[in-house]
């Protein structure tokens, strides 16, 4: 009984053996990249990696400056189209709803006077609204 055991220990195991198959395919598949860097020196292999980081990295700043150039020029692009219009766009529509209450005004008011003064007031709303119209016919579509 001793002697079987003795043969069991020396015998190599099928998934051991299946181990050992397994690492030699792999170690027979390397890749070019790995074989020239086995066959360099320490030093090199380091000039190698930290240079491949330090292009990688100068890269990346490179794509970023470029990023914030372009996010600089449409920044600048909507604050004079899209924002002046807006804000043109806002002021208008203040005007026109001051032109609007003025007329209301007038139109439910008793004295003459009074509805008189209202509809100057709402001209001259509309004469703003007019001059903000031709001063924006450049950069609004109305």
């Amino acid at each position: 009984m001793k002697g079987t055991d003795a043969n069991k220990s020396k015998r190599i195991k099928p998934d051991k053996m299946a181990k050992t198959a397994r690492k030699k395919k792999v170690t027979k598949a390397k890749s070019g990249m790995e074989e020239f860097y086995r066959k360099k020196k320490v030093g090199d292999k380091l000039k190698y990696a930290f240079g491949t980081v330090i292009v990688t990295f100068m890269f990346a700043m490179l794509m970023a400056f470029i990023a914030i150039i372009l996010m600089n020029a449409d920044t600048k692009k909507f604050y004079e189209e899209a924002y002046m219009s807006s804000v043109t766009q806002m002021e208008i529509r203040k005007d026109v709803q001051l032109m609007s209450k003025n007329i209301l005004w007038a139109l439910t008011v008793d004295n003459t006077g009074a509805a008189q003064s209202y509809l100057s007031a709402a001209d001259q709303a509309a004469q703003k609204v007019e001059r903000q119209r031709e001063k924006s016919k450049g950069t609004c579509n109305f």
